[in-house]
């Protein structure tokens, strides 16, 4: 093998399986030089097993990120929501709208009934709150032009965020323990659950999704975070949707449970 082709092969195997992995491989015999047992070739096959182990882990990981990465995009569209909420309802000033503002905002319980139980609530002609002195209808075509103007704004923001949120919001370990999670955090359907009812020909929805566990926000107006994330079952997440809280879910999910019992009878 001439030298190019081994730097080559160095690097690849770098690349795979990281420095010490490769320097292992890297010192093993030539295959063609392996030494025949009765079992075969024992290191080849050793080799061959730990390529396909990496090969695993490094697509695991990979997806791994990428769920994460899109979990962060979805937490940030909630808080830059509310965000640009609050500045309209309570009429700040322009200094307001910035990168360091965004930054420190937190979302209160407080907004989130002003947003969920007022705001969505009222007829566009209503003020959303006798003291604050503002209609539906004005707050919805404020907001439509905040997000059309400060689009730029917006890319700072979610770019911040992102590269912040394993630090400060998510940790991804706690991440990885959360997709670990087997049953629904409602009604306790697990995978093994449904490849029983596909069996049973007892499966009716009509798409893709309720062969793996979803992530669902016990208050959906909220970030993604480990206090507020659960594992669930395509269907509890399908029906929970933004109305039910977190403990009215857990009392409907037992009834889901006695549906999916009696299928399985």
């Amino acid at each position: 093998m001439n030298d190019n082709l081994r730097k080559a092969e160095k690097e690849y195997f770098i690349y795979m399986f990281g420095e010490e992995e490769a320097r292992r491989i890297e010192a093993m015999p030539p295959i063609k030089k392996a030494k025949r047992t009765s079992e075969g070739y024992p290191e080849r096959e050793k080799w061959k097993m730990n390529r396909a182990i990496n090969e695993k882990r490094i697509k695991m990981e990979k997806e791994l990120t990428s769920k994460f990465k899109a979990k962060a995009s979805d937490s940030f569209n909630t808080k830059w929501k509310l965000f640009l909420f609050d500045y309209v309802v309570y009429k700040k000033d322009s200094e307001d709208l910035s990168l360091s503002s965004f930054r420190v905002f937190r979302i209160s319980n407080n907004l989130i009934n002003l947003y969920t139980t007022e705001y969505w609530q009222k007829d566009k002609e209503d003020f959303i709150n006798e003291d604050l002195k503002i209609k539906v209808d004005v707050i919805y075509k404020t907001l439509k032009i905040l997000n059309e103007s400060q689009k730029e704004l917006n890319k700072d923001c979610r770019t911040d965020y992102i590269n912040n949120y394993e630090e400060l919001i998510f940790n991804k370990e706690d991440f990885k323990k959360l997709l670990s999670q087997e049953s629904c955090g409602y009604c306790g359907m697990t995978r093994e659950k449904v490849d029983q009812l596909f069996e049973k020909k007892m499966l009716y929805k009509k798409n893709e999704r309720g062969w793996n566990l979803e992530i669902d926000r016990k208050n959906s107006n909220l970030e993604y975070t480990k206090d507020n994330c659960v594992m669930c079952c395509y269907w509890c997440n399908n029906a929970k949707t933004d109305e039910f809280t977190y403990s009215e879910f857990k009392e409907i999910g037992l009834a889901f449970k006695q549906v999916w019992d009696k299928r399985l009878k």
